[in-house]
């Protein structure tokens, strides 16, 4: 029985909602100016996709943005119109707000590849908060991998609104990143992917929504579908904070955001929250809260499946 290692990055994200007429603050942020806005955008690949050979590979995307601003006059509105930055498209197209996907995938041992862009309309923002979950999807184009070794894609995203009519007009937004993995099928079951890894969103959505100072739990499906072989997984967290500043604000330099109307919902060195690998029910505990700037932003952890096990 032969033994493979494989890394696995597990992204835990965490968005911290108490009441959506508010700003979600996190452990503070920069001071928030009159008609201030402020944006931050979630990417959620939920988990590795098998490959299927002669067909396009449908990859889903969770996408949640979250956008604040003064909905008071003389304040600027979000509008109509908003065109995904750096790309030239009819204005027409943007009846909203809009989405770009960049997707730079490369093979084990090989070339990336670019796909993209991807562009998605989206209803335009009514009320400030987090708006509506959207989930979208791209197509990787038949035979652009053979299917013989994993494909690490590199997600990027960026959501724009453009505001009008009042004080603070101009487009504002916000980027992220995710990444998915696109591996071979089993050689027992082509519909299931060789080495499977999953996040399992509880009730109500893909993105875990926790009253401020609550502790989430965040739950990870690893299978091993090889029913010959057993597979060793090194399991890293990264805790990647993003309650920032929109796209093009420079976080050295809160006063010239200021300036804009613009502001951050955190801390701008980052508000990393204390976290821990529970591998049984029994073991959960409360977790200290820990100073933000300081708690560890990666946890690493090694895990050995046996052929077939989950």
């Amino acid at each position: 029985m032969k033994t493979q290692k494989i890394v696995l990055l597990a992204t835990l994200l965490a968005v911290l909602a108490w009441d959506m007429q508010k700003p979600v603050w996190s452990c503070g942020g920069t001071p928030v100016p009159n008609c201030g806005r402020t944006m931050w955008l979630a990417l959620l690949t939920p988990r590795n996709i098998v490959f299927r050979a002669g067909v396009p590979i449908q990859v889903p995307v969770g996408v949640m943005p979250y956008l604040f601003w003064n909905v008071n006059a003389p304040c600027a509105q979000p509008a109509v119109g908003a065109s995904a930055p750096g790309v030239s498209t009819p204005a027409s197209i943007f009846n909203n707000a809009s989405l770009i996907i960049n997707v730079t995938c490369t093979p084990l041992g090989g070339s990336p590849v670019q796909l993209g862009p991807f562009i998605y309309n989206f209803d335009l923002p009514a009320m400030p908060g987090i708006q509506p979950n959207d989930s979208v999807s791209f197509d990787v184009p038949a035979g652009t991998f053979d299917g013989s070794v994993p494909v690490i894609c590199d997600v990027s995203g960026t959501y724009a609104v453009d505001f009008t009519n009042g004080t603070g007009a101009g487009m504002l937004s916000a980027s992220n990143q995710t990444e998915v993995c696109i591996v071979p099928p089993s050689a027992d079951d082509v519909n299931l992917p060789r080495l499977d890894f999953k996040y399992i969103p509880k009730q109500g959505g893909l993105f875990e929504r926790l009253r401020r100072g609550d502790q989430g739990y965040f739950y990870f499906l690893a299978s091993n579908n090889d029913l010959r072989n057993s597979v060793e997984l090194n399991l890293t967290t990264n805790l990647d904070s993003r309650g920032n500043l929109p796209d093009g604000f420079n976080p050295g330099d809160p006063a010239q955001a200021y300036q804009s109307l613009v502001y951050s919902t955190q801390d701008l060195r980052g508000d990393f929250y204390t976290h821990n690998f529970v591998d049984n029910p029994a073991d959960w505990q409360a977790l200290p809260y820990g100073d933000p700037q300081n708690n560890p932003t990666s946890l690493n952890k090694t895990i050995t499946l046996k052929a077939g096990q989950s």
